[in-house]
């Protein structure tokens, strides 16, 4: 009854003041910057988390000193989620240019600006320019060459082994880039091979079929890199073998040091949610 009841709040908020945009309580204190049509973030007003098992796994996982990469961040949803926890700090690629400002919109609301770095740039295999859909809020994607010039924009592309500053600690990802994921492996293939990284959260929900890439592929690119396939139960904090083509989960959890995650998750205190706690 409490989720409707935000419902419908928002429902009518957003008729009554279609152009204005609203800050929403989220997770540990944090909050969210949001306007109409932004589904993806207005989701967590709605049940306290949009995607409670993977958002869940990283409020759990993340401690002070560890680095997030939040690759394809769109308006900052899980950027937030790790700055809601203290000392930790990261990197969040977002290319589409209106999206990026709302990304950093929402590292200023939350005065997480010291300890985040919001970067105007896709993530790829190579170096270079690419066209990027931007009309389709949480879904953009990088255009393939047949695509029509309508509503695309040209976006500068780095690779992640190029991106990142040479630094120790342990490292968390999130991988969400709409079927383009193969590419940020390929780029990322020295960063993501390091035994600093204990986890990445990757959307494998066939999207990259758009480029010529199955899920299966990517499961072989991340076993390659050290990982194992995971999903996680957010209730429970208990961890479950993953596989490709699971229609019950559009994301999988990547992990190389099962052991540490374990007993992260398992003595991680509560996390505060407009809901109540997980």
């Amino acid at each position: 009854m409490a989720a409707l009841g935000r419902v419908v709040r928002w429902q009518i908020a957003v008729r009554l003041l279609p152009a204005a945009h609203f800050i929403l309580p989220f997770a540990n204190g944090s909050s969210l910057a949001v306007c109409r049509g932004m589904e993806g973030a207005t989701g967590n007003w709605y049940g306290g988390l949009d995607e409670p098992d993977e958002m869940g796994f990283l409020l759990h996982l993340l401690r002070a000193g560890d680095r997030f990469l939040d690759i394809g961040a769109n308006v900052g949803s899980y950027t937030v989620l790790a700055a809601s926890v203290p000392g930790v700090t990261g990197v969040a690629f977002e290319p589409v240019p209106a999206t990026h400002h709302r990304l950093r919109r929402n590292l200023i609301v939350n005065d997480a600006t010291d300890r985040f770095e919001a970067r105007q740039c896709g993530v790829g295999d190579a170096a270079g320019v690419l066209r990027f859909t931007t009309t389709l809020d949480s879904m953009n994607f990088v255009a393939p060459d047949d695509y029509p010039d309508d509503d695309t924009v040209e976006v500068r592309v780095v690779r992640l082994d190029d991106a990142m500053p040479d630094r120790d600690g342990p490292i968390v990802a999130k991988i969400d880039v709409e079927g383009f994921e193969k590419a940020v492996l390929t780029g990322g293939a020295r960063t993501l091979g390091s035994e600093d990284v204990l986890a990445v959260v990757m959307e494998t929900n066939g999207s990259g079929e758009r480029y010529g890439v199955t899920d299966a592929e990517l499961f072989d690119l991340m076993a390659a890199l050290g990982f194992t396939p995971h999903h996680y139960d957010a209730l429970s904090r208990t961890l479950s073998p993953a596989r490709p083509g699971d229609p019950a989960h559009i994301n999988t959890l990547f992990l190389k040091d099962v052991a540490t995650v374990t007993r992260r998750t398992r003595e991680a205190p509560p996390a505060k949610l407009v809901n109540g706690s997980l």
